[in-house]
């Protein structure tokens, strides 16, 4: 019986353990991220980035295919003589910039 628990005790140190001080580390940055930043622009941004990210993959033509997919076709088009992605780029940091600025200022006014 003894050795049960020993074995218990291991796997809950050594196998365990990690796992819940990892998941209070991120639970201590996620909470001081909400007090900063207002969640759902910061949210909206990154959003906004992911879709730039995969408009940046896909706006090379793949001339693979007889066809090119919605994703490659919005990826590819141009608004005022822009690329798509560098738009979507323009939005995430606009976003992120708002998010920052009514956190902080939501953080100013509790002092």
């Amino acid at each position: 019986m003894s050795l049960l628990i020993d074995l218990f005790l291991f796997l809950l140190v050594v196998v365990f353990f990690p796992y819940i001080v990892v998941g209070l580390v991120i639970g201590k940055v996620l909470v001081s991220l909400a007090e900063v930043f207002h969640l759902p622009a910061l949210f909206a941004a990154l959003s906004a980035g992911g879709l730039a990210i995969l408009t940046w993959l896909n706006s090379v033509p793949n001339d693979s295919r007889p066809f090119a997919s919605i994703v490659e076709v919005f990826s590819q088009a141009h608004l005022l003589g822009v690329a798509t992605p560098v738009w979507c780029v323009v939005l995430a940091v606009t976003l992120f910039v708002a998010a920052a600025s009514k956190g902080f200022r939501r953080v100013s006014r509790a002092h």
